[in-house]
């Protein structure tokens, strides 16, 4: 397990999940927020948590 910065600026702790990839739990995404806006290159993509606790990522 290891620390790094939210997109908040706030420390969270990552679990290595193997095969060069990081687990992180959504509510260390989202916060106390049901939408984020995560910008990739010139897009930006929106992730939801609905109102039955699953996760919509929509362009």
């Amino acid at each position: 397990m290891s620390e790094t910065k939210s997109p908040a600026g706030s420390v969270v702790m990552v679990r290595e999940a193997g095969e060069g990839r990081r687990r992180m739990e959504s509510t260390e995404l989202l916060g106390r927020d049901t939408e984020l806006i995560i910008a990739h290159g010139a897009e930006e993509y929106r992730l939801r948590l609905t109102r039955q606790g699953k996760l919509i990522l929509t362009k």
